[in-house]
């Protein structure tokens, strides 16, 4: 895997975090609202409440920031290196290769 500039790392990061925080926050406001409902939190005073559901989602989005970047930048690499490549596709290669020299 190249190495990138670092201000694409930055706003790569930036990037998955934001998503991944806004996952997170939707996935923490279905709870909330699935657990008031059904009164699971209705004995609880207001600050633990808030603090409950804020480590939820916290915790939360660690655990997709992990998944997204796993599935989507670390997990085809790993993929690209396990699997051979066909002759088929080394052909084509060193023919596209070949093709645009001058």
């Amino acid at each position: 895997m190249p190495l990138k500039p670092r201000w694409q790392v930055v706003t790569l990061n930036a990037g998955n975090l934001l998503l991944t925080g806004v996952i997170a926050a939707t996935t923490t406001v279905i709870l909330y609202v699935t657990c008031v409902s059904y009164g699971v939190a209705q004995g609880m005073w207001f600050f633990p409440r808030i603090l409950l559901f804020f480590s939820i989602f916290v915790g939360l989005t660690a655990i997709f920031y992990a998944i997204w970047n796993w599935a989507f930048f670390d997990h085809p690499y790993e993929l690209r290196r396990k699997l051979p490549t066909t002759s088929k596709q080394m052909r084509r290669e060193r023919k596209d290769f070949f093709d645009d020299l001058p």
